[in-house]
């Protein structure tokens, strides 16, 4: 068995305006803490975060919330809300925030959760929840894993782990 880490992506829905405005300050907070004002009110854990994740800062780029895999707290939604119910940690309430995810896939029961980041885009909230699983190691593929379409062959395709490489087509004239 060899464990590997997965991205699950999920949606924020069905905010209210309260739980939407606190992901606002504490989204905006952290992009002004990374631009070096200090006095931002900010969770502390964020801030220990983003000093510890992001060294070089461009201009006019969000940046997105770091949560702990210790911080974050998902619960599967009995309800049609949403998938899950994950509490995110912000320092304008104590205890965080719960809110509603939908997820492109389901979360395993026997899944641990890591690093979560929390971002925003075209003004709606998005959660990328990082899972490790064990999976099987799989000896030998069937069917073409990846395909290159070169100039000099065609097609190629590879099956690893043996990285025995079938080479199909002709040469082409240059």
């Amino acid at each position: 068995m060899k464990k590997v880490k997965k991205t699950v992506q999920g949606g924020i829905v069905n905010l209210t305006n309260v739980k939407e405005s606190l992901l606002d300050c504490e989204f905006e907070n952290l992009q002004k803490f990374l631009r070096g004002d200090e006095d931002v009110e900010l969770y502390s854990a964020n801030k220990q975060q983003a000093e510890r994740n992001y060294e070089k800062i461009k201009d006019g780029k969000e940046y997105p919330v770091s949560i702990r895999k210790d911080l974050i707290d998902i619960r599967e939604c009995d309800s049609d809300v949403g998938d899950y119910f994950v509490k995110i940690p912000v320092a304008g309430r104590y205890g965080g925030v719960k809110v509603p995810i939908n997820t492109h896939m389901g979360i395993g029961e026997g899944w641990e959760i890591c690093e979560s980041k929390l971002f925003r885009k075209n003004g709606k909230f998005y959660l990328n929840v990082t899972v490790e699983i064990e999976v099987e190691e799989v000896e030998e593929y069937e069917g073409v894993l990846g395909t290159d379409l070169g100039l000099r062959n065609p097609v190629v395709s590879v099956a690893l782990p043996s990285r025995k490489s079938e080479f199909r087509g002709r040469e082409i004239k240059q």
